[in-house]
C-alpha cells in the first residue's frame, strides 16, 4: 500500500508518530528508536512517498510499524 508522510511528531527523546496519508484518510506509526524495525524509518521525512505499507489496525488506521517499507520521495 502506498502513503504519503504528513508530518512526524516527536514524543519523547526516542519515541515518535508519522502521520501517514493513505486513500486520502490519515494514518499513524509509532516509532521507538533502538526497537528492531526502527532502522526501515530513519531516514523518512516529511513529504515522502511510502510503499510497502501493511495495516496493523485498519479500523483504528494503524500502520504496523514492520511494515518492510521503501522509500520513493
Amino acid at each position: 500500500m502506498l502513503g504519503k508522510v504528513k508530518s512526524i511528531v516527536i514524543f519523547a527523546p526516542k519515541k515518535r508518530r508519522i502521520n501517514i496519508e493513505v486513500n486520502g484518510v490519515i494514518a499513524k506509526t509509532f516509532i521507538v528508536d533502538g526497537y528492531g524495525n526502527s532502522k526501515r524509518w530513519e531516514k523518512v521525512s516529511v513529504g515522502d512517498l511510502l510503499d510497502g505499507l501493511d495495516w496493523a489496525e485498519e479500523e483504528s488506521r494503524i500502520i504496523d510499524a514492520d511494515s518492510k517499507i521503501t522509500v520513493l520521495k
